[in-house]
């Protein structure tokens, strides 16, 4: 989910803003945007986003000229929105799901 959304983002001039949960994707040499408001959340540590690719994906989404929240949750699950699984954390959940809605409210 996070890497199409991503891809097709980065890849229309149209997109007013690009909210990612749980994960991000490689992100194209070429892409540029103008100043394209991103928002990501994820857990921390995340088995699949580690700090280090975390830190390089945020200095590449700037170069693209993106404008970009990363907010981080200690101790949650890699999938900690979905209360059907085990990686369910409610309070990182609701304060999520505040954030991001405020966040498409401002688009």
């Amino acid at each position: 989910g996070a890497a199409t959304a991503q891809t097709l983002a980065l890849g229309d001039a149209k997109a007013r803003g690009l909210l990612l949960f749980h994960g991000t994707s490689d992100i194209a040499e070429n892409a540029t945007v103008d100043e394209l408001p991103v928002q990501l959340h994820v857990a921390d540590p995340d088995p699949f986003e580690s700090h280090d690719w975390l830190n390089s994906w945020y200095l590449q989404m700037q170069r693209t000229g993106a404008d970009v929240e990363i907010y981080r949750y200690p101790g949650a699950g890699h999938l900690f929105t979905d209360p059907d699984l085990h990686d369910y954390d409610q309070a990182a959940a609701e304060q999520t799901w505040k954030v991001a809605l405020g966040f498409l409210a401002t688009l």
